[in-house]
């Protein structure tokens, strides 16, 4: 093929991949998302077609399997929520309406009648809620799984196509991209559990020491409450704190704030993080952190995936760069 007309075919694909994202905006996550889950998935679907497994038959295997791990603990979480909806509407009314704290000979009354009000009408109306929101979440889920799979039916076409619009010259540039693309993905989505588990860690010997009869059970929900963008454990912490305030116990429920949101909340964070990252990214562990907060305060959620890997094929072009400089 001519490089004039492989140049055009190429500037026409990224005029219609804008205006597809322009008209996709509210599934462009979706499909983001489900693009990094078939690039970190590629290994295994390249085992299973080695072995003599039909492509289009390895393919549906790897999805399902991908979708069973991932999506049954979060179906049991939903359950366990929902059946227990009744007893955290119970702990909410069992609380006080307001706290009268002392300090010296100044005292400050804290009235949390509406907040309780709020909570209760939050914990009855969530079930709601998420079943208006079913058939928006079951299209989304549908187009992932779509993605998902056509992406690995079609890799090596897909890849054949990117190459083909790129210079000879610079394939070796391509390759490193992927590559580094490869190790970020695998970096970012395995961290993602190696921090949950180290919340666990981190936290039992927290709760206690600080005695609490259900250690063990507010620890693994500790390392859960990880995979949720920017609040993570800290809500469980800030419950538990408002609990001890509201039975009077003020000093137990600083302890309890000061000590879980820096133990618990911070520090597989910041220790956990940035340290595997930087082993298995290729790259210091502070960029790391700078991409994963800088992409959450920015986009979101999907910030988490997509910071750290732009930060790292950022990286990549800079060593790429300064190879080429020598």
């Amino acid at each position: 093929m001519p490089l004039s007309r492989q140049y055009a075919l190429a500037a026409l694909l990224a005029v219609f991949a804008v205006l597809a994202a322009v008209v996709l905006y509210n599934v462009l996550w979706t499909v983001f998302l489900a693009v990094t889950v078939a690039y970190l998935l590629a290994p295994v679907h390249d085992r299973l077609t080695d072995r003599g497994v039909p492509t289009k038959i390895a393919s549906a295997v790897t999805t399902a399997g991908a979708l069973i791990v991932a999506v049954i603990p979060l179906l049991v979480i939903g359950v366990l929520t929902y059946q227990r909806r009744e007893n955290l509407v119970d702990l909410v009314r069992g609380l006080p309406a307001d706290l009268t704290v002392e300090v010296g000979d100044v005292s400050y009354t804290l009235a949390f009648e509406s907040l309780q009000s709020e909570a209760v009408s939050v914990i009855r109306t969530s079930a709601v809620d998420l079943a208006q929101s079913m058939p928006s979440l079951a299209l989304k889920f549908g187009l992932f799984v779509l993605v998902v799979f056509g992406l690995l039916v079609r890799r090596q076409q897909v890849s054949r196509a990117i190459f083909a619009t790129v210079p000879r010259r610079y394939h070796d540039v391509v390759t490193a991209l992927h590559e580094r693309t490869r190790k970020t993905l695998f970096a970012i989505y395995v961290l993602q559990v190696v921090t949950g588990i180290g919340t666990v860690a981190f936290a039992f010997p927290v709760f206690y020491l600080l005695g609490y009869d259900y250690a063990v059970t507010f620890a693994i929900i500790s390392g859960l409450l990880q995979f949720l963008p920017i609040i993570g454990p800290s809500i469980l912490v800030g419950a538990l704190a408002a609990y001890e305030l509201s039975t009077g116990a003020v000093v137990s429920g600083a302890v309890v704030l000061a000590v879980g949101l820096v133990v618990i909340g911070a520090l597989p964070d910041l220790l956990l993080r940035p340290r595997f990252a930087g082993e298995a990214t290729r790259m210091p562990g502070s960029l790391y952190y700078v991409g994963f907060v800088g992409g959450l305060l920015t986009v979101g959620a999907i910030g988490i995936i997509a910071g750290p890997l732009v930060v790292a094929l950022v990286v990549e072009a800079g060593e790429q760069l300064a190879a080429d400089t020598h």
